[in-house]
């Protein structure tokens, strides 16, 4: 199965609220079109909301991107087409449209920054020493150079 064959999930509880149909991947990014379910309705303004916040970034982030971002996260859920949960990920939904990049490694939120796997220079492909860390792509295999949580957060694709 190819990329544009693939459906994802969004989940809000234990409840189904969207299929991501994977239009387009240019890693690390994936885009698709959102086929709404039952129960997505209530969770559409909060997912505009960071959409909108992420779009206005300019350069870093800002603590009013962080926070939609963090309540996005804390009720949503992404599973891969297997049916696999994605333990980390950066996802943007803005209408019919859908846009993320994810990783099979949690980011330890409580490590010192430099501690954290590829906490180099914003951008940068892996640590301050130049080392490069290994993460997984969108079906499972891994790619070297993936950036952490911090240095992907709101450098998206613009829309």
């Amino acid at each position: 199965m190819g990329p544009h064959d693939e459906v994802w999930q969004l989940h809000h509880g234990d409840r189904v609220v969207a299929a991501l149909h994977v239009t387009e991947a240019d890693f690390p990014w994936l885009r698709a079109r959102v086929e709404p379910a039952p129960g997505f309705d209530a969770l559409a303004p909060l997912l505009a909301e960071e959409a909108r916040l992420a779009d206005a970034l300019d350069d870093g982030v800002s603590a009013e991107w962080e926070a939609a971002h963090d309540r996005v996260r804390a009720v949503t859920r992404l599973t891969r087409p297997d049916g696999r949960d994605v333990p980390e990920y950066l996802l943007h939904v803005d209408g019919p449209e859908a846009w993320w990049r994810c990783s099979d490694e949690p980011v330890d939120a409580t490590a010192p920054r430099e501690a954290r796997p590829g906490s180099g220079a914003a951008g940068a492909p892996g640590g301050t020493d130049g080392s490069r860390s290994e993460a997984p792509t969108p079906g499972g295999g891994t790619l070297q150079g993936e950036p952490s949580r911090e240095q992907s957060r709101g450098v998206g694709p613009r829309r």
